[in-house]
């Protein structure tokens, strides 16, 4: 099936999302520096927190739980004055999608386990969307200039290419932390790479 060019970001943009997600990579490993700990599976995760505090810590950006945001969006970007920026995303929606995937992997009725998965999922979730705006922070220029001149907390639509940009950046951030377990693993065990069954 031929590729739709209009739907592709092109190879400039391509380059720029990776080479910022490794920038950012680089930067959050001087806070989060084991990749075993961050890629923790259930019933032990907790990635939300840690993304959170490095887009408030670095970024000065404030990270918000909300549950009023348009159905099919799980997360936004706004503008809060004064050049700082507000990531706001919405847990009921998150929660729904978490469920909904869950049957999906394991039909019905749930397992004993099914309140740890879920929440693994929720956080799972929850990282991506924030890993996500934090691409458009680093990488939509038109979008930041008109959310720069609105009003607090007005809403501001990304283009396609925007979107599909700022889910590259994050899809490449993880993938790093993913080869940093790999690595960490590695020095551990020779013998194993688990890599695989890790959910990014």
């Amino acid at each position: 099936m031929p590729v739709c060019e209009e739907s592709m970001i092109d190879l400039g943009d391509f380059k720029k999302a990776v080479e910022e997600a490794y920038e950012q990579f680089r930067l959050f490993v001087t806070q989060c520096p084991s990749a075993r700990e961050f890629l923790k599976q259930p019933p032990n995760q907790d990635r939300t927190p840690i993304v959170q505090q490095f887009l408030e810590d670095i970024h000065k950006c404030t990270v918000v739980p909300l549950n009023r945001l348009q159905p099919g969006y799980a997360s936004w970007l706004f503008s809060m004055g004064e050049g700082r920026m507000k990531v706001v995303y919405d847990h009921s929606q998150i929660q729904g999608w978490a469920k909904e995937q869950m049957k999906t992997i394991i039909g019905s009725p749930p397992p004993n386990n099914a309140p740890a998965l879920s929440k693994f999922l929720e956080d799972v979730q929850t990282t991506r969307s924030l890993l996500h705006e934090l691409g458009h922070l680093r990488l939509a220029e038109d979008l930041l200039a008109n959310l720069r001149k609105s009003p607090p907390n007005e809403r501001k639509w990304a283009t396609a290419q925007e979107e599909q940009k700022a889910w590259v950046f994050a899809f490449c951030f993880l993938g790093l932390m993913l080869g940093k377990y790999a690595h960490e693993t590695r020095q551990i065990d020779d013998h194993c790479d688990d890599a695989p069954k890790i959910i990014v």
